[in-house]
């Protein structure tokens, strides 16, 4: 029989040594001067720097690095040695930077907008209001509404096969109402009074294709009719008097990174065991059956 090696755990720290940890499960064939190991049996390149064993089963587990061998010490084997420590440790620093993404503004093509809606006029909308809520779990803003008809999410096209979610909600109205204001652009024209919501920051909804979002722009102005969804047309529609259709436009967000300093981390690792005077360890004889099966934690590094 070999010994089974089960490298779980493998760690690579920059400017300092690989780490391995995990089970060695020992064999009852135990040969003169332990079971011989090399920097292979870890998934080291070329070299085993330091191997701790851990106890087992009522028998110390060693490394002998100068034999490369493990070997196993039974108590009550020979005559007491005195009791002594041993000890070993790795210590390696890993130094890094930390990156920081801040946006750097968003973009659409304002002639002609790649991605655009149809906001449709209605003297009198059919559906409900559309709001604006928090997802917690996700970290996302989305756009709700109690589509009564349906009973499910709509999807507005923005064209393309690009798509933005109106969730639905029956409680949509617990969040915040989002008005239309035709006056502005194309990126400016769905907004909301954020004051309570978030401190009065706009904020922007994703759709379907990744870096694209509608932008809702914070104002606490009012005077502007609502946003509502038609979840019998499946559109969007808002009351705007005779002033005619108007596009809602998705952008596109894109960000940059800033270096946010590096700093160190210094990673000690040791194990320490005594060998009591009362009770004496000897090393094993040659096929100790005993040791079969035997579980024992490493941890090593090398390179």
């Amino acid at each position: 029989m070999a010994l089974e090696i089960d490298n779980s755990l493998r760690a690579y720290i920059p400017k300092g040594p690989s780490i391995r940890a995990g089970v060695i499960t020992l064999d009852d064939d135990y040969p003169a001067g332990g079971w011989p190991v090399t920097f292979a049996d870890f998934q080291f390149g070329k070299s085993l720097y330091t191997l701790m064993l851990g106890q087992a089963s009522g028998y110390v587990i060693e490394y002998d690095p100068t034999q490369g061998t493990i070997r196993a010490y039974a108590p009550g084997s020979v005559a007491a040695d005195g009791a002594h420590d041993h000890t070993g440790s790795v210590s390696a620093e890993l130094d890094h930077g930390h990156n920081i993404y801040r946006e750097a503004g968003w973009t659409h093509a304002a002639a002609s907008p790649v991605f655009c809606a149809t906001v449709e006029l209605d003297a009198t909308p059919e559906g409900n209001g559309v709001y604006l809520k928090y997802d917690s779990k996700s970290g996302q803003h989305y756009l709700c509404a109690n589509n009564a008809v349906s009973t499910e999410d709509e999807k507005i096209d923005f064209t393309n096969g690009v798509f933005l979610n109106v969730v639905h909600d029956a409680d949509a109205a617990t969040g915040v109402s989002v008005l239309i204001d035709r006056s502005d652009t194309g990126d400016e024209r769905l907004e909301a009074d954020l004051t309570a919501y978030n401190g009065g920051k706009d904020v922007f909804v994703a759709t379907c294709q990744p870096g694209y979002y509608v932008k809702i722009r914070h104002d606490d102005g009012g005077g502007v009719p609502a946003l509502v969804m038609d979840d019998t047309g499946h559109e969007l529609n808002a009351n705007m008097g005779d002033e005619g259709d108007v596009g809602v436009w998705a952008v596109y967000r894109y960000f940059v990174a800033e270096d946010a300093g590096g700093h160190d981390h210094d990673i000690t690792a040791a194990i320490d065991h005594d060998h009591s005077d009362d009770a004496p360890f000897g090393e094993v004889a040659e096929h100790f059956a005993n040791l079969d099966g035997v579980e024992v934690i490493f941890f090593a590094s090398g390179q």
